[in-house]
């Protein structure tokens, strides 16, 4: 069981215009998302807004920041590269150590993580289940749906398409370890089916996956998203929806995860 917080770690609506505090992403996603933490001992720590500033580095005061024993935990996509990616709506970087340290971490997973593209890292590239292979590279329709539009093997020439409309969901669990507070990092490609995710995680798929807070995992979940009602008034309709786990790390053995989260990478580097 845990012992700390849950601190939130949130992105704006737009961060091209001043928006007010409360237009952040995905706070619905965390809403469904966080009885799972809470029911595994973590408290609610509050928020931290990881705001972006274009003229001059982000400043942060350490009141409020993760201690040893919390979980910072992200509900939205993470922005590796939506500066070089042409997916769409971009995310803007802050510059904050907190993020740099949270997105070096999920650097570990993704080769490419964008709005359009997502590639996940050769070594689980290589651990996708059996007839999942064509998963390791993904490329998504820019629209609401962000359904698969291709996918290939890892760094393979050859472009799979699906008539059944799929999408594909990342759950990583990195858990405070050696004085360095812990990261859970949960999404979809929208900010709907990260909603519908977390439904499935609070739901059933925590229990059926038996989620452990206290050991790291990498866990990759495709959904059919179908019936899609115009105006639903709960998520129940996700319950019809069907899903298969296509990678989970406690199924191979031999995979050595990371154990706490990196250094961030020096400042002004050049990817």
């Amino acid at each position: 069981m845990g012992t700390g917080r849950v601190i939130r770690f949130c992105f704006q609506v737009n961060e091209k215009e001043p928006r007010s505090l409360h237009q952040l992403r995905d706070g619905n996603a965390f809403g469904e998302f966080y009885p799972v933490l809470n029911n595994a001992g973590f408290t609610y720590g509050g928020i931290i807004v990881n705001q972006s500033s274009s003229d001059q580095p982000a400043r942060q005061s350490q009141r409020g920041m993760p201690g040893t024993d919390d979980l910072v935990v992200m509900c939205t996509r993470p922005p590796l590269d939506d500066k070089w990616q042409d997916g769409r709506p971009k995310m803007c970087l802050s510059g904050s150590l907190l993020e740099e340290k949270v997105l070096a971490g999920l650097r570990c997973c993704f080769e490419v993580c964008s709005r359009s593209h997502v590639v996940l890292s050769e070594n689980l590239a290589a651990m996708l289940r059996e007839g999942y292979e064509n998963r390791a590279d993904i490329q998504f329709y820019c629209n609401k749906y962000a359904t698969y539009l291709r996918c290939s093997r890892y760094h393979h020439s050859r472009k799979d398409r699906f008539k059944t409309p799929r999408t594909a969901c990342y759950l990583m669990i990195l858990p405070p370890h050696d004085k360095e507070h812990g990261c859970v990092s949960m999404f979809s490609i929208s900010g709907n089916y990260t909603l519908c995710f977390a439904y499935l995680l609070r739901t059933k798929l925590w229990r059926q996956l038996a989620c452990d807070l206290s050991k790291p995992r990498f866990v990759m979940v495709e959904l059919q998203p179908i019936p899609q009602p115009s105006n639903p008034l709960t998520l129940n309709f996700v319950d019809e929806w069907e899903y298969d786990v296509v990678l989970d790390t406690n199924d191979d053995p031999s995979y050595q995860p990371m154990t706490a989260l990196p250094p961030p990478a020096r400042r002004n580097a050049r990817r």
